[in-house]
């Protein structure tokens, strides 16, 4: 899908159906999230993006000037989704394709001992800063039981912890096909730099 509009810079969102998170892969689908561009603020937190390969690959190459994902849990099937800005002069043709390289490594490789290592010690980061305090916690206790239960977070982090690498590759190869794929370009009329 391509929107022409009047702006300054040209966007992807790249998306992909995921099932919802009373399904299995929800774990395994978190900790791919977080190697790809940081484990996400449940409620507030600090920003682990620039540690995911996104940041690495496209922002530090030149090519976008933002690039993250978002994986976020919902009662129903929902998207994983891909977020880049691409840097002014460079076609978000070529931004695309280096999206989708890195993609498709994902997808035949598993992450490394030490990406999935900082995933996951970035995901428990987030949760404690989510139950700093006790509205952190009813903030968190209450969307839990909204949309699966309370008592999903009893051992999140354990769980999260005991994810292992070719879980990762599996719901990347699983979710991450061109397939399952729905892409979306921001194309400015006027006014680009």
């Amino acid at each position: 899908m391509v929107v022409r509009r009047p702006g300054n810079t040209e966007y992807l969102i790249v998306a992909y159906h995921v099932p919802p998170m009373s399904h299995e892969d929800t774990l395994p689908l978190m900790i791919l999230d977080a190697v790809m561009s940081g484990a996400k603020a449940v409620r507030s937190g600090p920003s682990f993006v620039r540690s995911g390969r996104l940041y690495k690959s496209l922002v530090q190459s030149q090519l976008a000037t933002s690039a993250y994902s978002t994986y976020q849990e919902s009662v129903d099937p929902y998207l994983y989704t891909f977020f880049i800005t691409a840097r002014n002069r460079v076609p978000v043709e070529k931004v695309e394709r280096a999206l989708l390289r890195e993609i498709d490594r994902i997808c035949t490789k598993p992450p490394t001992k030490k990406e999935m290592k900082r995933a996951a010690s970035q995901t428990e980061a987030q949760f404690a800063y989510a139950t700093d305090g006790i509205r952190g916690m009813a903030y968190l206790l209450g969307s839990a039981e909204l949309r699966i239960g309370y008592h999903y977070l009893e051992d999140l982090t354990e769980r999260l912890m005991a994810v292992e690498r070719k879980e990762v590759q599996r719901v990347a190869e699983a979710y991450l096909s061109e397939g399952n794929r729905t892409v979306g370009v921001f194309r400015p009329t006027e006014g680009v730099q």
